[in-house]
């Protein structure tokens, strides 16, 4: 066995246990899934990783991990730091621009799931078999490995943009996009062995996005004016002080008034940037 496949049944192992103790432990559960509101106004950046080694069911174990291993076990061919680089960037990648999508979003956004890491996984063996087939639980018929993944980054901006389902398709897309990104930095010589299939896969991931970053409107993403940064960071310093103080004296511990500005804070910040 080699050491790219050992690091493989390690993450699956580690996957599994993490996921295994959230599911009889909800304290941890929610301690490390990912939360839009505690990133953000807490700095428990902690989530952008921990919540991708969580699950909700063991049938949503199950898929990811099953996936991970049948693409996996190409990539860590590579070598197991390759392997390891491209999981633990896709999942970061995966779940910073669920962060920046969801920065907007007037309730706390919460999720958790390897999915960002196991499609980028993914796309990293798109990227290195671009004429393979790929076929998965409803594919009974291969189709070009790199068409499957035009028509998954199309199929994520239309679930973003809808919000039609509970599918996370921000950290699908995102891990998506980490991994050909990574892939293509550190072996950029795959770009010349198929030119044309390696440079549609990249226009395609560039111009999803620039669409987030300059044209977020398209997929309901346009921010508002609103207050000044100094304001903001006056009012982020006021509402970690009230919830300090109520994790270190229980939330009966604030006055009604704090409760109330808290959440007249809250809002505020939101609307800064919905």
């Amino acid at each position: 066995m080699s050491m790219g496949e050992i690091v493989l049944y390690t993450i699956i192992g580690i996957n599994a246990l993490i996921s295994f103790k959230g599911f009889s432990d909800m304290n941890f559960f929610e301690r490390f899934l990912f939360s839009s509101n505690s990133i953000r106004y807490k700095k428990e950046f902690i989530r952008l990783f921990s919540s991708g080694f969580l699950h909700a069911d063991f049938f949503h174990l199950f898929i990811n991990m099953y996936v991970l291993f049948m693409f996996g076990r190409y990539v860590a061919t590579a070598g197991w730091d390759v392997f390891l680089l491209i999981y633990m960037g896709s999942l970061l990648v995966g779940n910073g621009l669920s962060l920046i999508v969801h920065m907007n979003s007037p309730n706390d956004y919460r999720a958790i799931g390897a999915s960002g890491a196991v499609n980028g996984i993914m796309f990293s063996y798109i990227i290195m078999a671009p004429e393979s087939q790929i076929s998965l639980f409803l594919l009974p018929i291969g189709i070009p490995s790199w068409i499957y993944g035009i028509g998954f980054m199309a199929y994520s901006m239309f679930g973003m943009s809808k919000k039609f389902d509970n599918v996370g398709h921000e950290a699908h897309l995102g891990g998506a996009i980490g991994g050909l990104l990574i892939t293509i930095i550190l072996f950029p010589e795959l770009i010349f062995q198929s030119p044309v299939i390696v440079s549609t896969l990249l226009l395609a991931a560039i111009t999803i996005l620039l669409i987030i970053m300059y044209q977020p409107h398209l997929l309901g993403l346009a921010k508002k004016p609103g207050i000044t940064k100094s304001e903001e960071y006056s009012l982020v310093n006021e509402w970690n002080y009230l919830a300090d103080k109520a994790n270190r004296l229980g939330e009966n511990a604030l006055s009604e008034n704090e409760k109330q500005r808290m959440k007249d804070i809250d809002n505020k910040l939101k609307k800064r940037f919905f």
